[in-house]
């Protein structure tokens, strides 16, 4: 009975440390836009950071991303750019790769504007995930 205990016991640590190895970061940035840019807001991240986003997942930088859109209007936020890492380390483990994707990518302007006339980020989090 205690050979199946201690067994019970070492495979729970082993499941509980696979666990833990396998956390996750995931970035949420929030962005609110300047009034009346809201669609403008919305392209200019889909044809910039998701557009670069895109790079990073088929190099398999990052596990997924996503733009997210409020539904409230006249909210804190109006977007969150959805980023989720292949480990916890998150941007800073794929810093100099995701750099030199950004020096390779060309601007696309909205109506001739950047994200500092379209609108602004409220917020950044960074959060852990066990998936």
């Amino acid at each position: 009975m205690k050979k199946y205990l201690y067994l019970f016991v070492l495979i729970s640590l082993l499941s509980f440390n696979v666990a833990i190895a396998q956390q996750k970061a995931v970035t949420l940035t929030y962005l609110k836009s300047a009034e009346g840019e809201k669609n403008n807001l919305k392209e200019f991240l889909i044809r910039n950071w998701l557009a670069m986003d895109s790079i990073a997942k088929n190099q398999q930088l990052i596990e997924e991303y996503a733009l997210w859109q409020n539904k409230v209007e006249n909210a804190e936020w109006d977007f969150i750019v959805y980023v989720k890492y292949k480990n916890e380390q998150g941007y800073e483990g794929i810093a100099a790769a995701f750099e030199e994707i950004r020096s390779e990518h060309k601007k696309v302007l909205i109506q001739n504007k950047d994200l500092k006339q379209l609108g602004r980020i409220s917020k950044s989090e960074s959060v852990l995930t066990d998936y």
